[in-house]
């Protein structure tokens, strides 16, 4: 409806009309505007406060351009005085342009910020804060929204206010495990152990680690860090349809039979293991379409050593 309506009203496509308002924007108008499209996407209404605090501007520039957006329409205020992008289709396109741009730091700050002064130990996970925290720390959205470093750096500034909670620790661990530091890494997954023993996605998060370090530090006992990964990870797959500890368990393996295992035999007994588990997670998880894509390819690297294809002859002479 939205899209139909400003095409008729305006003979332009919606992506047209986003991104001509954004570019209509000076002072402190695009940051407002970023921030509230960035809480838009996540699902998330704004207070006025909020969105001063997120901006971190201690003069009234922020609100003068909060008011001036709200007067273009460009963002709505509801019934409960909260501030959002007048829809979410063009709040997704925005923030996807301004990632292509490499200008969404900024409000990807903001956002973390305020839900961090927000967030209390004995607030329930599901409160509001704690939702808006998991969203704008999560590893994964700040490395393909603004890159490792720049995570690594917001974690650092984070730190202070989130050192007693186990959820920081693990996203900043797994950051480390994937993209960094694997020392750091442990030291920041064995405190996100402490802090939350017991919790699964840190279980599986260490087991990920166990891995790595089988893999990729040859002086230590890399088996016996493989077999503690699976003890780990074994019963997690056990109770959880969680497509995540099947990855792991299949992607770490996958690369560990590539990698460390010389015997034929042994890796395909190995990989055999594999793909009964991998087989079990697809059924768990049917739609499941990377945890289907890494059972093709455990299963091609295990066709590739049963059928033993021969190294290649010599050529014959060439015309």
């Amino acid at each position: 409806m939205l899209v139909a309506m400003i095409k008729a009203t305006s003979g332009k496509e919606l992506k047209d009309k986003a991104f001509e308002e954004l570019s209509d924007l000076s002072g402190a108008a695009p940051n407002v505007y970023a921030i509230i499209c960035l809480a838009t996407s996540f699902k998330f209404g704004l207070s006025k406060e909020e969105v001063l605090i997120a901006t971190r501007d201690t003069t009234n520039a922020s609100l003068n351009a909060l008011t001036l957006l709200l007067s273009r329409h460009i963002v709505t205020r509801d019934s409960g005085g909260m501030v959002s992008c007048r829809h979410r289709v063009i709040a997704d396109l925005i923030v996807d342009e301004l990632k292509r741009r490499g200008q969404l730091a900024h409000a990807v700050t903001g956002l973390s910020l305020l839900a961090a002064t927000k967030v209390a130990e004995h607030m329930h996970r599901s409160a509001r804060p704690w939702r808006l925290l998991k969203q704008s720390i999560n590893h994964d959205f700040l490395c393909d929204t603004c890159g490792p470093q720049y995570a690594q750096n917001l974690y650092g500034d984070l730190e202070d206010l989130l050192s007693w909670d186990y959820h920081f620790w693990l996203q900043r661990g797994s950051l480390e495990v994937k993209y960094g530091d694997i020392r750091l890494a442990e030291h920041f997954l064995a405190t996100a152990r402490s802090l939350g023993a017991g919790d699964y996605l840190v279980d599986t998060e260490w087991a990920y680690l166990l891995f790595r370090k089988a893999i990729d530090e040859f002086g230590l006992d890399a088996r016996s860090l493989v077999e503690e990964a699976k003890l780990i990870l074994n019963p997690i797959i056990a109770r959880s349809h969680d497509p995540y500890a099947y990855h792991i368990l299949g992607s770490q393996g996958l690369s560990w039979t590539r990698n460390r295992i010389a015997d034929r035999t042994e890796k395909e007994r190995y990989l055999r293991d594999l793909m009964s588990m991998l087989e079990v997670g697809c059924k768990k998880n049917p739609r499941g379409t990377e945890l289907q894509n890494l059972f093709n390819d455990v299963r091609y690297e295990y066709l590739k050593l049963a059928i033993k294809i021969p190294p290649p002859g010599p050529r014959g002479p060439t015309a």
